[in-house]
């Protein structure tokens, strides 16, 4: 008697992403740095993470790690390893306020992922993580008075000016 053997080749790969500045303000520069390492047990191939700039934030730059299309938001980083890491970061503008979520999948590989789940729960086992940034906001209110509002040529008028902020966070500079 004789048996064959079939084995699907299998690349569990993991996908971190990060942000250097989760509070910027409007017009600010932020950093991405997006990690895929792979855990095996064959290495991968075909690799290519989808990360998409989305509304709110204008593509500066990236450091060149591995070939990213800043039109498409297709990062290739083609061959990946065991137990090896491929890094890149992309550099964006802040040009809008309020919380935004910048999002990293995963999107292809010759290989089965035996773990390929998103937002599982478990960050040793995802093939998709985010990172989100929150602009800081403060609604500022000027009120200015003065004290006589029909004075005489030579009097004094006291002026006063008050500034308030209404929120959500406090006014800065």
């Amino acid at each position: 008697q004789d048996d064959a053997t079939i084995r699907t080749p299998q690349a569990d790969l993991e996908l971190v992403k990060d942000v250097d500045d989760s509070t910027p303000n409007v017009g600010d520069n932020v950093t991405f740095t997006v990690a895929v390492s792979n855990r095996g047990p064959d290495a991968a191939t075909g690799v290519t993470v989808d990360d998409v700039l989305p509304a709110g934030l204008a593509y500066v730059s990236d450091d060149g790690g591995g070939a990213y299309d800043d039109a498409t938001g297709i990062w290739t980083i083609g061959n990946l390893n065991v137990g090896n890491t491929a890094i890149l970061q992309i550099t964006a503008d802040v040009v809008a306020a309020g919380t935004i979520t910048n999002v990293a999948q995963v999107n292809l590989s010759d290989q089965y992922d035996p773990d390929s789940t998103p937002d599982n729960d478990d960050p040793q086992e995802d093939d998709q993580d985010d990172a989100v940034i929150r602009t800081p906001q403060a609604d500022l209110e000027l009120v200015k008075d003065v004290d006589d509002a029909t004075p005489n040529v030579g009097d004094d008028v006291t002026c006063t000016a008050a500034v308030s902020t209404r929120g959500p966070d406090a006014a800065t500079g």
